[in-house]
């Protein structure tokens, strides 16, 4: 867990500065989002971004380290945190889409 701007988000460190940037313009409905574009520097991409689990959720373990997964929770939920991993956040169509 990585603590920014006195709370904490239960993420891999890579994908913090992704999701510290969606809750900028959080909430949203995804449904009205028809694309998103993240920059990521090269750690970030290569541990959180790269294909793979990041993109094809199993576990919790998958989404904590997903930056997709996690920018995606962040827009629609404000924020990240534990609740954001339940089996209704995980297996979330709207979410995996």
């Amino acid at each position: 867990m990585h603590h920014y701007h006195g709370r904490t988000r239960p993420a891999a460190g890579p994908a913090i500065a992704s999701i510290l940037a969606a809750e900028k313009i959080a909430p949203l409905r995804i449904s009205d989002v028809q694309q998103v574009v993240v920059e990521v520097h090269r750690m970030a991409l290569e541990r959180t971004a790269a294909g793979g689990p990041p993109w094809s959720l199993e576990s919790r373990e998958d989404a904590d380290h997903s930056t997709p997964y996690l920018v995606a929770v962040a827009l629609r939920d404000g924020t990240v945190t534990l609740a954001s991993f339940s089996d209704a956040h995980l297996w979330n169509p709207e979410l995996r889409e």
